[in-house]
């Protein structure tokens, strides 16, 4: 792939992430407001609410597909006529609607909501022991990322207590063997976790399972074997996974199995298959990370909720005095507080993703060489890398097209057609991108920069004023020098930290 190609798809990475950010943003605006200033009644909905045995069969369909923001909102559609229904909806149709909530909100990480969900599933006695099988697994694996051990033993052991067919004897030495794993991960050993992990591999081998069960186990054999620096094993299991995820088209497991294969290939120095893992992954994420639907979709359940009690208040009589007002608006404030949390932790991830491509990326293009089909544009790139390699040139602020020019004894005009047909940019947006190249590593550099501040690292590689660096280094990299630094030293810290 040309350097050009490689600067389009850098290009595309960046937009997306700026559109991602600015909707997301839009939407949690708008969710701030709706809860402070919702009063009175709102309209009737004028959609016809589905029949929930019908709607629950669509919401399970559009998860089969990938489509998971659609199956939310059917799934809350659903959910909001309980109240009203009473006893002429089903136990199990709550149940299986509360249970296939938790999954989605499972795979968005939201791993205390989907834990609720959960729970409430399992309250309702019904239900064959398949599905308590299936919920007792999912609250054992929730417990562990929620830090609740106590929960995670309990609801592992009750796995065991259930009195089961024949048929599904395999399947619970299996939910078993997975709940265990996750146990040994989050609180005893990893290397027991592994053991657990290979062990369920080797029931559904063995014993006719359903070939899906494959796919929690591959991916957390691939993920222990990439963290303790075994590549070959962490590559094996890495492409059972990925063929997986091909066989049954499931849109989050090809998320990240192209994002191991990614990063994988990268170690591997195998810049041909990590650009095309690379182009694979973002065109699945696009289409599949949608953040901002998420919380908009929240939104609007919470909205309705507050709506319904809001009915009932009034279908009861109930007046407002200044006592009730008073709490509805410290009611107000505190989930002001909490969305504004939430908020802020929605954009921590997203910039630990923006970071996370940036390094990437920084390590494609430290493999991409000029490539141009003209030979004359070759030559007249490499006299300008080689003026500007030392530094003494390419840090003056006050650097022109002209200055350069006359540094490799050419003119104006034939340097910056060779830039532009080579590196796909203007002169400027070349020399930025380059100075920005050298400050992320000298911002990342504490043994050689750390005594600099963040504006002294800029006017070290030649920006006149901290704002135009700033400027600059967003264009580039999608994120602040101070915002750079912090996820840096995150990932610093998380590398070297005891395993």
């Amino acid at each position: 792939m040309t350097e050009l190609a490689l600067n389009e798809h850098i290009l595309v990475r960046k937009r997306y992430t700026r559109y991602c950010w600015m909707d997301f943003v839009r939407h949690a605006i708008i969710w701030v407001v709706s809860c402070v200033f919702i009063t009175g009644n709102s309209p009737a909905s004028a959609a016809t609410v589905q029949d929930p045995v019908i709607a629950i069969h669509n919401a399970d369909m559009e998860m089969n597909q990938g489509r998971y923001m659609e199956a939310l909102s059917i799934l809350q559609e659903t959910i909001e006529t309980f109240d009203n229904a009473g006893d002429s909806v089903d136990d199990w149709i709550k149940q299986r609607a509360y249970l296939l909530s938790g999954n989605i909100y499972l795979a968005y990480n939201d791993f205390v909501e989907a834990l609720a969900y959960y729970e409430k599933a399992l309250s309702y006695p019904v239900g064959d022991n398949d599905l308590r099988l299936f919920l007792l697994q999912n609250i054992t694996v929730a417990s562990c990322f929620t830090n609740n051990k106590n929960r995670a033993e309990e609801a592992n052991r009750e796995l065991t207590l259930l009195t089961v067919p024949d048929s599904l004897f395999h399947k619970r030495r299996y939910d078993y063997a997975i709940g265990r794993a996750f146990i040994e991960k989050y609180f005893g050993s990893s290397r027991n976790a592994a053991s657990n992990f290979r062990r369920s591999l080797e029931i559904v081998d063995s014993t006719g399972l359903n070939r899906r069960e494959l796919a929690t186990p591959l991916s957390e054999l691939y993920e222990y074997y990439d963290r303790i620096g075994d590549a070959d094993s962490a590559l094996y299991y890495l492409v059972r996974y990925d063929a997986l995820a091909q066989e049954f088209l499931i849109p989050q497991m090809m998320a990240d199995s192209r994002r191991g294969l990614l990063r994988t290939y990268i170690k591997f120095g195998d810049k041909e298959k990590a650009l095309k893992a690379y182009e694979s992954y973002f065109d699945i994420m696009d289409s599949l990370y949608r953040p901002a639907l998420f919380i908009s979709l929240n939104s609007k359940f919470q909205r309705n909720t507050l709506e319904r009690a809001n009915e009932k208040i009034e279908n009861l009589e109930i007046k407002i005095s200044a006592q009730n007002m008073t709490v509805f608006i410290l009611v107000s404030i505190i989930s002001v507080i909490i969305i504004i949390l939430c908020v802020n932790k929605y954009i921590s991830r997203l910039k630990k993703v923006i970071f996370s491509k940036n390094e990437e990326i920084v390590k494609l293009e430290e493999t991409a060489g000029i490539s141009s089909d003209n030979s004359r544009d070759r030559e007249m790139m490499d006299k300008i890398e080689d003026a500007l390699s030392d530094g003494s040139l390419l840090f003056d602020p006050n650097l022109g097209l002209d200055a350069l020019a006359r540094a490799i004894g050419s003119n104006s005009k034939y340097v910056s057609s060779a830039i532009n047909r080579s590196k796909g940019m203007n002169f400027r947006s070349f020399i930025n991108k380059l100075r920005i190249d050298e400050a992320r590593k000298r911002l990342v550099d504490e043994d050689g920069y750390g005594h600099l501040t963040i504006e002294s690292v800029g006017e070290s590689v030649g920006f006149r004023s901290n704002s135009n660096f700033i400027t600059a280094f967003r264009q580039v990299t999608g994120l602040t020098p101070s915002v750079y630094l912090k996820m840096a030293r995150e990932e610093r810290q998380h590398n070297t930290a005891p395993k």
